[in-house]
């Protein structure tokens, strides 16, 4: 009898684990999304700071279209979604990956406000980002069971270590790392969905 409850335990976790991948797939457009935006921006503001532009403005507005443009691409694509799946429920792991890249990018951005109001080093804001970024990433292919966002998390830890070594160049740094990788995810990640949408239909 035990032995039995525990196989069925062990099957309803394992279905956990499987639904909770497939709700990861399904973020992949907004992955492409958001780290072709931040690959971009980084670049722009590196030009910026090379080419000697030391006032607020260009910088603060840089982000603000880059994140607007961001917020709109993302409630368009969630409405989208929303319609292709009606009723669709995230379970309990689903839930936690969504609390820690709350977190994750709650404190990114309130380091970036921090530093904006001189209340936190700014050199250091990059590198404190893609340590936070790392956790997410570590904690989001454990959840899953998917290798590649642990490989990513961990590869974050060299990231940072460049990145107070070099610290002008740590936004540059930090969008060519997040960009390509989390498009390359994303790309990934719509493909596993697709491929799961195919044998669905195949097989119904």
């Amino acid at each position: 009898m035990e032995r039995e409850d525990a196989l069925k335990s062990l099957g309803i976790i394992q279905d956990m684990v499987k639904q909770t991948r497939k709700e990861v797939d399904r973020s992949g457009p907004f992955l492409i999304l958001w780290g072709f935006l931040v690959f971009v921006a980084c670049i722009v503001q590196h030009w910026l700071v090379i080419s000697g532009v030391r006032h607020d403005a260009p910088y603060i507005t840089l982000w603000l279209v880059n994140n607007s443009i961001g917020a709109l691409g993302s409630i368009i694509i969630g409405i989208r979604m929303q319609r292709s799946s009606p009723g669709r429920i995230v379970n309990s792991l689903g839930k936690k990956i969504g609390g820690i890249w709350a977190i994750t990018v709650g404190s990114i951005i309130s380091l970036g406000v921090l530093s904006g109001f001189k209340l936190f080093p700014p050199q250091h804001v990059w590198a404190l980002a893609t340590l936070f970024s790392g956790v997410g990433l570590v904690a989001t292919g454990l959840f899953t069971e998917q290798r590649v966002w642990i490989v990513l998390g961990i590869l974050c830890i060299p990231m940072v270590v460049l990145m107070f070594i070099y610290p002008m160049a740590q936004f540059l740094m930090f969008g060519m790392f997040f960009g390509v990788s989390y498009m390359t995810v994303g790309i990934q990640s719509n493909r596993s969905r697709k491929r799961d949408e195919a044998n669905k239909t195949l097989y119904s």
